[in-house]
């Protein structure tokens, strides 16, 4: 190999490096910043991964409102710890936020209680990184 082509090859895999390193660094910069605005928050709030197949994270009023746990949930699909008819709701809404790429509100069963929910795609430099989601409140099937 020419020694000039020998640099520019090892310029560009330095350049590449470069710019892996930046993306990881704002998507962990935004992963920090969306739990630390979930764990404010004073309702249940959680963020899925990007195939909407398992939990990455829930906050602490997710936990006080429905008695469960990260360690129990955290990893696992919505079938670990909901029924199966809750879970497959909660994923095919996950899904159709994907494929749709924006935000958007259901009315959703959660242990019992129907609830408006907020999911939307958390993404940054148009890499989705999760479907994040809060409930928003109770809905009372008399109104």
């Amino acid at each position: 190999m020419h020694p000039l082509d020998e640099a520019l090859s090892r310029l560009s895999a330095t350049v590449a490096e470069a710019k892996e390193s930046a993306r990881h660094s704002r998507e962990t910069a935004l992963l920090v910043a969306l739990r630390a605005w979930m764990d404010c928050r004073s309702t249940p709030a959680w963020l899925k991964s990007p195939d909407a197949r398992e939990m990455l994270y829930i906050n602490p009023a997710y936990t006080r409102q429905f008695g469960i746990t990260y360690p129990g949930y955290g990893g696992q699909p919505d079938s670990a710890v909901w029924d199966d008819d809750t879970a497959a709701a909660f994923c095919k809404n996950d899904l159709r936020v994907l494929a749709a790429n924006t935000e958007m509100e259901f009315i959703e069963d959660v242990g019992g209680i129907m609830y408006r929910v907020r999911k939307w795609p958390a993404a940054i430099d148009g890499v989705v990184l999760g479907v994040a989601g809060e409930c928003l409140e109770p809905v009372n099937a008399g109104h």
